[in-house]
């Protein structure tokens, strides 16, 4: 029988020992990413949230409350020395907070925010409705699954992408939950860490104005930060690609971060499951640089590696070559 060594923790679960290795460069690949992305962006709104007094775009968007029966659901107060917006769903279920303006085109809403109560359940980011695309539910079903909306299907179902299930909500702690919407892609992200993307239908309108909601289900969260990204001009956001790469690898090229990602591929094909289960979550990880080796894991060794490749370039949403 194989003996595995467990290391670090990935996804909450410990990483087999041939994993180990490449945990670096998964990370500096994760680092990438975020630079990459999160250079082009610029805030056009941000909440301003005071010890005292309502903003005028914040409000309960469902269940159709008057003003007065708003405060139950909504008001400002002080948490650890912080003035945030006290949000209790927790007598009642399913409830929308509508924070500032309608968004269109390419976007990101990116909110601070902590559950304060027993039940753990959403801090989600809702466009329009739970079924609309782009809708991205983080901690759903009792704080058990994440995942993307990314529409209906012709039976009026949503369209879900499931995301990584192990990065949870936890009680008494900040997080910062984005979703972002380009073109190419939609993407959730808890602390900065992806948990799930997927394309855009192919027939989004760009052009419609959606309104985001922070959503929760019968359970309580403050928020501390609210705000609205849009991309840079080309101008703003032309950042040196070279420097970016050496921020995030320091002095590993990009040939030797291939070769590691290729060899990380390899073990989709490993005896041990545990060790085929986290090579692919770390290939998830890795996001987009991945891309190239997963292609070319998809014509080479057994079925369930090849499967497994496959599956991920699905959850890229790029085109598979058919063998």
């Amino acid at each position: 029988m194989l003996g595995l060594v467990l290391v670090r923790s990935v996804f909450g679960s410990d990483v087999p020992e041939p994993c180990e290795v490449f945990l670096d460069t998964v990370e500096r690949c994760e680092k990438y990413d975020r630079l990459k992305n999160g250079s082009g962006w610029e805030v056009q709104y941000s909440l301003v949230i005071k010890k005292e007094g309502k903003p005028r775009d914040v409000s309960i968007a469902r269940p159709q409350l008057n003003e007065s029966s708003q405060s139950e659901f909504l008001r400002y107060t002080d948490h650890q020395g912080v003035p945030v917006l006290l949000f209790d769903s927790s007598r009642w279920g399913q409830v929308f907070l509508k924070i500032g303006p309608t968004v269109s085109g390419e976007f990101a809403i990116e909110v601070r925010a902590m559950a304060i109560s027993s039940r753990l359940n959403d801090l989600s980011i809702i466009l329009d409705d739970l079924d609309q695309p782009g809708s991205f539910q983080f901690g759903g079903w009792e704080n058990t699954r994440n995942t993307l909306c990314l529409g209906q299907d012709a039976q009026n179902k949503p369209v879900l992408v499931e995301g990584d299930p192990n990065v949870k909500i936890k009680p008494g702690v900040w997080h910062r939950i984005r979703l972002e919407v380009s073109r190419d892609e939609i993407r959730g992200l808890v602390d900065g860490r992806m948990v799930v993307r997927g394309k855009p239908p192919s027939d989004h309108d760009f052009l419609k104005k959606r309104q985001p909601l922070f959503y929760l289900y019968a359970s309580t969260a403050v928020i501390s930060d609210y705000r609205v990204e849009y991309p840079q001009s080309s101008s703003q956001s032309d950042q040196n690609a070279e420097q970016i790469w050496k921020e995030a690898f320091d002095r590993k090229t990009q040939e030797q971060v291939m070769s590691d990602l290729r060899e990380l591929t390899r073990l989709l094909n490993h005896p041990s499951y545990e060790v085929r289960q986290s090579a692919s979550e770390l290939l998830f990880r890795a996001g987009r640089l991945a891309e190239q080796p997963l292609r070319e894991a998809t014509r080479t060794g057994a079925l369930e590696g090849r499967e497994r490749a496959r599956s991920l370039l699905r959850q890229f949403d790029t085109t598979i070559a058919e063998d």
